[in-house]
């Protein structure tokens, strides 16, 4: 999913004389950190994540890795790995583990509104007057209809909240697995995303070599990508 590239008629040189004052610093704070020497690489993907991607150019570092994504600080590192969990969960919900991934499911407002109406219509129309008026405590069937249509109403549309609970537990109409192959469920992405990072922490997320965070003294954090 990564993206690499060298920028067209950039040399590397070039491109290590440009860096902003706390990349300078990071990088040779690195490079005295893990005893190697570094280059300036363009990764369009980490880069727009605010990531200085850079790579080994004397061999294997000291931790043997050889290529890393720098931040300026913790907090960037951590909004740049929720950034990537969450574009992970939207374009590859599959890759992750489901039993997990479950407890994020939801249905958006529209659908929940929709199938809420449907529900409490269909409930009322099956009713005779009689029934619908004694329901209701209202003697005008007209009036009862309408006002056991908001009461079921209200009540499904709070059931949809947990939709595993109603579909799966209560009903039995899916289980889920199938559940959450329905096209009016959707994921939940920003409290997943932060949950993944909280449990898992950033460097399970960003170190594709050992999932370790390399801290340097300025503050800034690498990590390193092979």
């Amino acid at each position: 999913m990564t993206i690499r590239k060298i920028l067209e008629g950039v040399t590397k040189l070039e491109l290590t004389e440009e860096l902003e004052g706390w990349q300078a610093v990071a990088k040779k704070e690195l490079e005295q950190e893990l005893e190697v020497q570094t280059n300036v690489v363009e990764y369009e993907y980490y880069g727009r994540l605010g990531a200085l991607p850079l790579e080994s150019t004397s061999g294997k570092a000291n931790n043997e890795e050889s290529e890393w994504i720098v931040f300026e600080d913790y907090d960037k590192a951590e909004e740049a790995a929720i950034a990537k969990v969450k574009e992970d969960l939207e374009n590859e919900p599959e890759i992750f583990t489901q039993s997990w991934l479950q407890y994020y499911i939801e249905i958006g407002d529209t659908d929940r509104r929709i199938m809420a109406g449907e529900e409490a219509d269909r409930r009322v129309e099956d009713m005779e007057d009689e029934e619908v008026m004694q329901e209701a405590g209202i003697d005008d069937p007209e009036e009862a209809r309408e006002a056991l249509q908001e009461k079921y109403y209200d009540e499904m549309y709070k059931a949809l909240e947990d939709p595993i609970n109603y579909f799966v537990d209560e009903q039995g109409i899916y289980t889920i697995e199938d559940l959450m192959k329905q096209s009016f469920i959707r994921i939940d992405v920003d409290r997943a995303a932060q949950d993944a990072i909280d449990t898992d922490g950033v460097a399970h997320f960003l170190d594709g070599y050992d999932n370790e965070e390399v801290e340097l003294p300025s503050g800034a954090v690498a990590y390193g990508t092979n």
